[in-house]
């Protein structure tokens, strides 16, 4: 049985094996790690004292063709599908769906500070590029700068406050810039926390309301 070291609950003899054999995740696991069988099984052989040179050279150049197939290995993401059954959960929590709630009746003001953000990227994008694209770091052939879609990750870094630092500006008017630039994402930022605390706050008096009557009306 090719349990390949899975749990004992996993393991189980007699009738359930044709069972387990038939369960589509045990199918994933399956692809997922035959592949590597068959390398170690034709890298064996290969080492094996009874082979010809030439022929480990091309059982070599077999085995490593073979590693191409590990790309098998990541369909056992789809396992990762089973985490949707937490939404089950969100159901019969009440904080959840006041989470979930508050980010609908929140998502007009979000949809504005996504655009504005969107807004924002363009313009100190089209203004980096324009004082950066011929400043050319020391060591480097070109400038990081040199259109304004490459640009692009710059400014969302920079207006997110992120700053990864791998676009560095190098003139006085791009780190002019890029001042304004994480300022005014601070600016933004603090606009969608404040829209989405206020629906949040919202909701949860909603709710409080809601479960007062509920208890006087149990009461009367």
């Amino acid at each position: 049985y090719w349990s390949h070291g899975a749990p004992p609950s996993t393991c189980a003899l007699g009738s359930k094996k044709l069972t387990l054999s038939q369960n589509g995740y045990n199918i994933i696991d399956f692809l997922a790690i035959f592949p590597g069988y068959i390398e170690l099984g034709m890298s064996i052989f290969a080492s094996a004292s009874l082979v010809e040179e030439s022929d480990q050279n091309s059982v070599h150049h077999a085995a490593g063709s073979l590693r191409t197939l590990r790309i098998v290995r990541m369909v056992r993401l789809i396992r990762v599908i089973r985490v949707l059954r937490l939404a089950k959960v969100a159901r019969h929590s009440k904080h959840l769906n006041t989470i979930f709630r508050g980010l609908s009746e929140a998502n007009s003001g979000l949809l504005v500070v996504t655009l504005l953000m969107g807004f924002c990227m363009v313009i100190s994008a089209s203004l980096e590029h324009f004082f950066e694209y011929e400043a050319v770091p020391i060591g480097a052939e070109y400038s990081q700068f040199n259109s304004i879609p490459a640009t692009f990750w710059w400014s969302l870094n920079t207006l997110t406050t992120v700053g990864y630092g791998d676009m560095i500006p190098q003139t006085a008017g791009g780190k002019a810039v890029a001042g304004v630039t994480s300022v005014v994402g601070v600016v933004i930022i603090a606009i969608g926390v404040s829209l989405v605390n206020l629906n949040f706050v919202d909701v949860y008096r909603k709710e409080l309301a809601n479960t007062k009557m509920m208890q006087v009306a149990r009461t009367s």
